[in-house]
């Protein structure tokens, strides 16, 4: 648990560079893995909300459904390696939520 609260700090901090903020749409591609866990646990923790995408799906469906749920960006699985995002903090962000969170 220690090292998937520490990724999902890291990850939090990578979104916040990236111009993630509190309220917008993240798309994940949610493989049954660990990394797809910590991927979601990051974006809640900067306030953002996920929009969960079968990486099964057609390109063009995934392309569909980022379109249309005006998703900021796209996670992937394998963020952690391919962003470099192990070089981030892996602090815990301030906590600053709101009721309309």
């Amino acid at each position: 648990y220690g090292e998937l609260q520490k990724r999902s700090n890291q990850i939090a901090r990578y979104l916040q560079e990236q111009g993630v903020c509190r309220g917008d749409y993240i798309s994940v591609l949610a493989s049954r893995s660990i990394a797809t866990v910590a991927n979601v646990i990051g974006i809640l923790k900067v306030g953002a909300a996920y929009v969960p995408v079968d990486p099964d799906y057609p390109e063009e469906r995934r392309h569909y459904i980022h379109e249309h749920s005006q998703c900021k960006l796209t996670v992937e699985p394998e963020l952690y390696d391919t962003a470099g995002v192990a070089k981030y903090s892996d602090e815990a962000l301030p906590l600053d939520y709101h009721p309309d969170d």
